[in-house]
Order: C-alpha cells, then structure tokens, then sequence
C-alpha cells in the first residue's frame, strides 16, 4: 500500500470563474503529486458531465457533492484549503476540523512541515472512533449538548467523567467475557474496543470541563 499521505483539496468551485477555480486547484494537486503527496482534487469533477467542464455536471445537485466529497474529507490525512469563498469549502474544512484532521492554508507550507505519518492503520481508527462520536451524539444526546446521556449520571450524585468511566468499565468487561470464552452474543469485538476508546475520550474532555486538572 502507497505511504503517501492523502491531502484533499478544498476550494471554490461555483462562486468566482470556474476555469480560474480548476486551475487553482489542478496546480496545487500537481504541485503536491510531484512532491510525493496522494491529492485529490474534486474540482475534476466538473468535467465527469463531458470535455466542457460544469459545476454541476449531469444534473446533479450541491447535495449530492457535499455528500460524496465529505466521506473523503474523513479519511484524508490533512485538507489543503484554498482561496476563495466557498460554502463546500467551508463545510470541508469544518468537517477536518472536527475530526482533528489538519487543515492547511499554503500548499508551500503543506509540503514544507507535513502532519505526521505514524501508522495509517492507527489514523484509520481514529477516524472510526470521531465518526461512531458523531452518531452515537445524533442518537444519545441533544442538540445543545452531544454528551447529554452520559452527564445523566449526574442526576444520581455521579459526576459526568466518572459516568464516562462507569460505561467504559462495562465494555471491559464485555471484553473480558470475549477474552474467556471467544464469542459474544450481540455487540462485536471491535465495536466495543472503539466504544471503550471512546468513552476514554469523553470521560477525559468532562473531567477537564470539571475543572479539576
């Protein structure tokens, strides 16, 4: 498997010149290729509706971009962010951010001080985790606070990172139990290893909300 690290370009497609938006974005993603970078550039999607490039080819809408493009978003190893005002940028952008992906301004800088390789396969779980967070937030808590079940555990004297604690300690001994006799009836091995991460994570920002560090 390729080494390279996965850069996608986010940048404006509709808003400004369109050529002017595809040569920016095929510059910098030959300027990254050369330099030993895996990019993808979403801007040659203008040109999937035939050789006169469109910004949104064979009838397709801005919907059916943003939810192509955002599962790319997820796995890439940094975003590049280009000039121009776009919304598709900015909810690219906002997407890396959330999911502690990078986000680079300067394609110079990008090649210059890369994020950090370390083993894809540990990055790859990583965004697992920040993507099963966002689900089980829809679900399980509210739209003003995504932890909003697990600070229940307020309501019978238990403080919140505890509460976090508390749950994480039931998929142990899932674990255990998985450990002893090599099956499990319902939930599988590694969604309750990736439930565990988790609930590390959110007892470890509740804890520092406590203000106890």
């Amino acid at each position: 498997m390729s080494n390279r690290l996965r850069i996608y370009i986010a940048g404006p497609i509709t808003k400004g010149p369109l050529a002017e938006n595809i040569k920016q974005a095929t510059d910098a993603a030959m300027r990254l290729l050369k330099a030993g970078f895996g990019p993808l550039c979403p801007h040659l999607s203008c040109y999937m509706g035939g050789p006169a490039p469109a910004v949104l080819p064979g009838d397709t809408t801005h919907e059916d971009w943003y939810e192509a493009d955002m599962p790319w978003v997820a796995v890439s190893d940094a975003v590049l962010r280009l000039p121009g005002e776009s919304v598709g940028a900015d909810k690219e952008t906002a997407l890396a951010q959330q999911l502690g992906i990078p986000v680079y301004t300067d394609v110079e800088m990008l090649i210059a001080s890369p994020p950090p390789k370390g083993d894809p396969r540990f990055h790859d779980v990583l965004r697992q985790m920040g993507l099963l967070h966002n689900r089980k937030g829809a679900d399980y808590g509210t739209d003003e606070d995504v932890f909003a079940n697990v600070r229940a555990s307020q309501e019978w004297g238990v403080a919140p990172w505890l509460g976090a604690m508390l749950r994480g300690g039931d998929k142990v001994k899932r674990l255990k139990t998985f450990a002893k006799k090599g099956t499990l009836a319902n939930e599988g091995v590694e969604d309750s290893m990736l439930d565990l991460a988790n609930y590390a994570v959110i007892a470890l920002v509740l804890y520092r909300e406590s203000g106890q560090t």
